[in-house]
C-alpha cells in the first residue's frame, strides 16, 4: 500500500482528506503542527505528501526541496486557500509539485487527481 502524509492544521481537512484516500486504499498519516510534520517525514517512508501553503513558516519552495532531500522519489501535492492559479504558476512551472489544489474545490476530485498520479 501506498504511504501519504497530510499536513493541514484544519482538523477537517485532515480527516476528510485521510478518509476519502483510505477508501481509495492509501494508508494516510496526519500531522497537524510542524514538529509532527517533521518527526513524521523522518520516520517514515511516504510516496506522497499533502501540504497546506500556509501552514509553514518557512518558504514553501525551500521547505519543498528540503522535503525532496528526505523523500527525493515523494510527489507533492499543495492545498491552499488561495488562488491556485498563481501558485501554479510559480511550483508547478519549476516541477517541484504534482498539483495545487484550491481548498474550494471538490474533495473527491483533488482525491481522483491523487489516485491518478499516484497508479
Amino acid at each position: 500500500m501506498k504511504k501519504i502524509l497530510v499536513v493541514d492544521d484544519e482538523s477537517e481537512i485532515r480527516e476528510l482528506l485521510k478518509l476519502f484516500l483510505e477508501r481509495k486504499g492509501f494508508l494516510v498519516s496526519l500531522a497537524s503542527t510542524p514538529r509532527e510534520f517533521e518527526k513524521l517525514l523522518k520516520k517514515e517512508k511516504v510516496e506522497a505528501l499533502i501540504l497546506d501553503y500556509t501552514f509553514f513558516e518557512e518558504n514553501i519552495e525551500e521547505l519543498i526541496i528540503k522535503v525532496k532531500s528526505l523523500n527525493k522519489d515523494s510527489k507533492i501535492f499543495i492545498l491552499s486557500g488561495f488562488s491556485s492559479e498563481i501558485l501554479e504558476r510559480e511550483l508547478s512551472s519549476q516541477g517541484l509539485v504534482e498539483a495545487i489544489f484550491s481548498k474550494a474545490e471538490d474533495i473527491g476530485k483533488i482525491v481522483e487527481r491523487i489516485s491518478q498520479v499516484l497508479s
